[in-house]
């Protein structure tokens, strides 16, 4: 018997986190002592290598593949926003390939298990919960034709008749240590590591989280409370993927600190067994101790996703997560982590400003504080995934399609943005539904579209304006908000630039802010195009009074001129108003992933700023300057490397 598992398109640019599809990989080897011959078609992997298969006629180039392997079962997951994708691609099979059993699997089918086989009569099966060993006996099952009404089998939902049979059971391991280790022999390691050179791969060293946080798939899908594996699995496991070739490990279990004590020896065990790996993991704030974060830096984690997510009490007890205690002890938190080499990642749900925008902004301004202290910042609007608390607690409410989140907040491509199957059942889609009211759906989506713009490139401009000014950043936010109405109209390349651009006219026109604020934006402006800006310019130089002139190249850079000190200004210390010292003109070139700053006077800044603005391929430069230039390795000939 033939099986092919199918990962569908999901991202399009970000290789961050790219990785073979473990999901897939530990259905596989659940399957290993059963005759069954098993191939893997990861289309995530293939739409990112290749954009035109995903640009142009993906189903039909998929469903070509699909029937070249002539499979007698496909199985199909998905990463929610993908659904649509996943069922299409099950139709056109069906369509096709009548005898081709489908079967469907992962969390957000497992959700919808019976919605998907009313609405949808090309699925055969959906698997629920995790998904090895109900799998594994669906298998045995199709491949042995003992499948009836008579046999039904736990946590595999399927028809019978005008009924939907299923029967659930949650955690059906009694101990994760009867998991194997995924079947890597299926794909090819090194496309992956090609594509992502951080050397990702994926790994569970447990499942489920003891927290129920009322939007979370986790406790509706693997049940309450967690699980881990034994600390010499854990390590064996790790030796295995090192072998691999990893570099790095994305622990994607849902909490790795269920149990802390247990995390903290995990730790101390990895960080003795001399791993040459890093990784990072899910954690939740409450285990977050500095001797915690201590552990978790000294055995290598390098980030830890740390889900703030309800800052104000209304927030807190909808989503039943009172994690959030007030400024204080959260920045003790994400400073004791950076302290150790642990980026924290910090997300936040955002409310949306139908009811007023007191919360939204306290929400806005709680994420900015831990992005200017050193964090990485995600800002969420509410998603309702299905079978969730908070999806039943609106059931009640009309849910309409939209297109805008997967459009503007998320990295994929139009066949994942754009959800026919949603038009008519938007209820089971979360990526592509909202409850708002059309309008202010698409004030709030283009309005969290330009705060990660302004997060990632002005944060301090952000929060001087905040706390100096005493300025609004929803306020900012809906201003450029208005002049995007059409954001979706723009091409993704674009959109950012045009937002920047945006916010500076805008702050340029202000007359009345203060020095500091002024000082921490021109800096943060200059920061950004000396990094991002063109790289170098050539020009004919005269390089003394008598010489001819000559080629050379001008490296990239900035120029800033600021009344305060460059790490006061980028220093992080709520409360604190720096001195104004006497001006200085900054020269801002990139050094690898850094920034140089060089102090230089009147006349090598004026000179810059000429030659910046002069469009001639001639530069008249003093000798002086022209030897300073040098000195500091802005100008070398053409023939040097710039």
């Amino acid at each position: 018997m033939k099986l092919l598992l199918i990962n569908p398109p999901n991202n399009f640019f970000d290789v961050f986190e790219l990785a073979p599809p473990i999901s897939l990989l530990s259905l596989a080897s659940a399957l290993e002592q059963e005759d069954i011959d098993i191939e893997i078609l990861d289309c995530n992997l293939k739409g990112i290598s290749e954009h035109e298969f995903v640009q142009e006629n993906f189903y039909l180039k998929t469903l070509k593949i699909i029937e070249e392997k002539s499979p007698d079962v496909v199985g199909l997951t998905s990463m929610v926003v993908n659904s649509h994708v996943a069922l299409e691609l099950a139709r056109l099979v069906k369509e096709r390939m009548p005898e081709t059993s489908i079967v469907l699997g992962g969390t957000h089918f497992s959700s919808i298990a019976e919605e998907v086989l009313s609405f949808y009569p090309w699925v055969d099966y959906v698997i629920t919960g995790e998904g090895e060993i109900p799998f594994r006996n669906l298998m045995s099952a199709i491949r042995k034709g003992s499948l009836n009404s008579n046999n039904a089998l736990a946590n595999v939902a399927l028809r019978d008749g005008d009924q939907i049979l299923l029967s659930q059971e949650k955690k059906p391991f009694a101990d994760l240590g009867e998991l194997r280790f995924p079947a890597y022999s299926l794909v090819k390691i090194e496309d992956y590591f090609k594509l992502n050179p951080e050397r990702v791969l994926d790994y569970e060293p447990g499942r489920g989280c003891v927290y129920k946080c009322s939007f979370c798939y986790s406790p509706v899908h693997y049940g309450p409370g967690g699980q881990s594996k034994t600390i010499d699995h854990i390590l064996s496991d790790m030796e295995r993927l090192q072998n691999l070739g990893a570099r790095h490990l994305f622990f994607v279990q849902d909490n790795f600190l269920n149990n802390a004590p247990l995390a903290k020896e995990i730790c101390r065990a990895i960080a003795g067994a001399g791993f040459d790996l890093t990784w990072n993991c899910y954690t939740t704030l409450p285990q977050m101790s500095e001797e915690m974060i201590q552990l978790l830096g000294a055995a290598g984690c390098v980030n830890a996703f740390t889900g703030i997510d309800a800052v104000n009490e209304a927030y807190q007890n909808a989503f039943l997560k009172k994690f959030y205690k007030g400024w204080g002890p959260l920045e003790r938190t994400l400073k004791c982590c950076v302290d150790n080499n642990v980026t924290p990642t910090c997300a936040f749900m955002v409310e949306n400003q139908s009811t007023g925008t007191d919360n939204l902004e306290r929400t806005l301004v709680t994420a900015l504080f831990a992005k200017c202290n050193g964090a990485s910042v995600r800002l969420n609007t509410l998603t309702l995934y299905n079978g969730t608390p908070s999806s039943l607690g609106i059931a009640d409410q009309t849910l309409t399609y939209s297109e805008l989140k997967p459009r503007l907040l998320l990295d994929c491509p139009d066949i994942v943005q754009e959800n026919e199957y949603a038009h008519a059942r938007p209820h089971l889609f979360p990526f592509h539904n909202t409850f708002l009211k059309p309008e202010v759906w698409h004030s709030f989506t283009i309005g969290m579209h330009i705060t990660y713009t302004l997060f990632n490139t002005f944060p301090m401009t952000l929060y001087r304006y905040v706390t100096e000014d005493h300025g609004s950043i929803w306020a900012i936010v809906d201003l450029l908000a208005n002049k995007f109405d059409n954001l979706t109209g723009i091409h993704p390349d674009y959109r950012r630039s045009m937002e920047r651009a945006e916010f500076m006219k805008w702050f340029e026109d202000q007359n009345s802010l203060q020095q500091i604020t002024k000082d921490a934006f021109t800096l943060e402006a200059a920061e950004f195009e000396a990094f991002y800006g063109d790289s170098e310019k050539r020009l004919k130089i005269q390089p003394t009074p008598d010489a001819p002139h000559q080629d050379f190249v001008v490296r990239g850079h900035r120029l800033a001129k600021i009344g305060h000190d460059v790490g006061d200004l980028h220093r992080f210390d709520l409360g604190s108003k720096p001195m104004q010292t006497e001006t200085r003109r900054l020269l801002l070139t990139r050094n690898g992933r850094s920034l140089n700053y060089t102090d230089v006077d009147e006349s090598v800044f004026s000179t810059l700023k000429a030659l910046d603005q002069s469009h001639s391929e001639f530069a008249e430069v003093d000798v002086g300057v022209f030897e300073t230039l040098k000195a500091v390795g802005l100008v070398c000939e053409a023939t040097c490397e710039a």
